[in-house]
């Protein structure tokens, strides 16, 4: 006999989900909140900065998959041209 069990996170109907307005009043409040933990208002300005930034790009390649070790190769000697001082150059 099966368990019933609720709607995964794909089956869960449109009108359920938060629209993005909500989401960024949400996100909005919580930043203020954290803010007014930190002591210093510099701190909170430079806090905000940092959690307003979008994410820089990252990529993982596994190097178990041959076409993975040419890419890496390529982006390395890529990163190097242009700057020799960052790591692994």
């Amino acid at each position: 006999m099966q368990q019933a069990r609720g709607p995964m996170n794909n089956e869960t109907p449109r009108a359920a989900r938060k629209d993005r307005a909500a989401r960024e009043q949400t996100r909005h409040r919580l930043l203020a909140h954290l803010e007014r933990l930190l002591p210093d208002p510099g701190q909170a300005e430079a806090f905000r900065a940092a959690m307003e930034m979008p994410p820089a790009p990252s990529l993982r390649v596994n190097s178990l998959v041959p076409q993975a070790r040419l890419l890496a190769a390529a982006l390395a000697a890529r990163a190097c041209r242009g700057a020799p001082a960052a790591p692994g150059c």
